[in-house]
């Protein structure tokens, strides 16, 4: 019984770290353009599809042999939505690579947890219900990873992108051009909204037009607000008004939004104290109050 412990043990151990090794490898970045030149040299911008052949063949070199399998044999619903999870994490891991990673949990990962809660536990309901948990939760463990991050992510977003258009409103307003504005924000502020800026620049530096930059970093960003920024600049940039005045009022509006975040988790706090208060402080208060007058009485009687 020890040995056979032992074994599936060192054997969870093997799998987990090739499993964290796939997680954490950054994927190799290719020379892939994002435009295409026509018969007179000029560089045009990719459509939406050429954009997502692109994206997968980029993803289909830096995978490895079996990356290359499990992307070749899922479908195109799948290799989308693990797109725009891994572009929304900020993840460097390729598709094919998190593919793999999502069949070696669903077909390694979940059997060897079962088996090793069932030898822990025994052959009870308990080991039995253990055993199913793992066996359903293990297959999803990397959706809700890249998804925790993600939101982790938009968070930072969230927090750091007032600051940013107040650069941004800044450089505007003080004579430069909105390319002029992004690469001195991206320049001298960090975070992801720096990194999304830096990104967006070089997209336009290789020949994408600015509406379709704008565009692809509002789908690609885990941020509301972000995407928010994006979809506005494009349509005040397509209808011809001031950049000046939508930036102001774009920051103001995300000011607005992060006091009233910042007013929302303060009006929630009380309520997710509450059962902390319940179960641990309340007991411990009754004890201390309670606790001597107890004692008083049992040695009275």
């Amino acid at each position: 019984m020890a040995l056979q412990l032992t074994v599936t043990i060192v054997a969870f151990a093997v799998v987990f770290g090739v499993v964290w090794f796939l997680m954490e490898r950054p994927a190799s970045r290719g020379g892939t353009r994002l435009g295409r030149k026509d018969g007179a040299g000029s560089v045009q911008a990719p459509s939406r599809e050429e954009a997502s052949q692109t994206s997968l063949r980029k993803a289909n070199l830096s995978s490895g042999k079996f990356g290359q399998k499990m992307l070749a044999s899922a479908k195109d619903e799948t290799k989308v939505g693990a797109e725009k999870l891994l572009s929304q994490a900020g993840s460097t891991m390729s598709i094919g690579t998190y593919l793999l990673v999502q069949r070696l949990c669903a077909f390694v990962l979940g059997p060897v947890f079962a088996l090793l809660t069932l030898r822990l536990l025994g052959l009870k309901p308990m080991g039995f219900l253990a055993a199913a948990l793992m066996i359903l939760v293990m297959p999803r463990l990397p959706g809700i990873m890249m998804k925790r991050k993600a939101k982790k992510r938009g968070s930072e977003m969230e927090r750091e992108l007032p600051d940013a258009l107040d650069l941004l409103v800044v450089c505007v307003e003080g004579g430069l051009s909105l390319d002029g504005g992004l690469l001195q924000v991206s320049t001298r502020t960090k975070g992801e909204v720096a990194n999304e800026l830096r990104r967006l620049q070089l997209e336009m530096a290789t020949g994408m037009p600015r509406r379709e930059a704008f565009l692809a970093m509002a789908n690609r960003s885990p941020s509301d607000s972000l995407s928010l920024v994006g979809s506005t600049i494009t349509q005040a940039d397509k209808m011809g008004m001031s950049i000046a005045t939508t930036l102001r009022a774009l920051s103001e509006s995300m000011r607005t939004r992060r006091r009233q975040s910042a007013e929302e988790k303060a009006r929630k706090a009380p309520v997710k104290m509450m059962p902390f208060l319940i179960f641990f402080m309340i007991p411990a208060l009754f004890v201390i109050i309670l606790g001597p007058t107890v004692l008083s009485v049992m040695d009275m009687m």
